[in-house]
């Protein structure tokens, strides 16, 4: 099983920064290249450490469902801070991280699709 990712930026373990500025650029690509709606409400710069190893793990094919779960009560959690801090003037589906999460949970539901059924993944 894989490394479980602490997402307390303050219990983070050392991260390499500059594998974290290649993901963080890869995302700018995807985001000029419209590779996803949900780049349309995400600002990459917005995303923590934490998002970007997620996303690591995803693109590489090792995010446990697991992890996955973890990562979504974090954000649900957030997101839960922000309405108290902001109330009404706070709209998740405006927020880079809840459109964040919600990409890589298509992109889960694809992947799991695609595993169960790799003759129709496109060539």
């Amino acid at each position: 099983m894989g490394e479980i990712i602490n997402f307390q930026p303050e219990k983070q373990k050392e991260i390499d920064v500059k594998h974290l500025e290649e993901l963080r650029d890869f995302l700018y690509e995807q985001k000029e290249k419209r590779k996803d709606p949900h780049f349309d409400f995400i600002d990459v710069d917005k995303l923590t450490d934490g998002d970007l190893m997620i996303f690591d793990k995803l693109k590489k094919h090792n995010l446990t469902n697991k992890e996955f779960e973890e990562y979504r009560n974090h954000i649900k959690n957030y997101l839960n801070e922000q309405e108290n801090q902001k109330g009404n003037n706070f709209k998740p589906q405006d927020d880079s991280r809840s459109n964040f999460e919600a990409m890589i949970s298509n992109k889960m539901v694809e992947e799991e699709y695609f595993r169960r059924h790799p003759e129709k993944r496109a060539a």
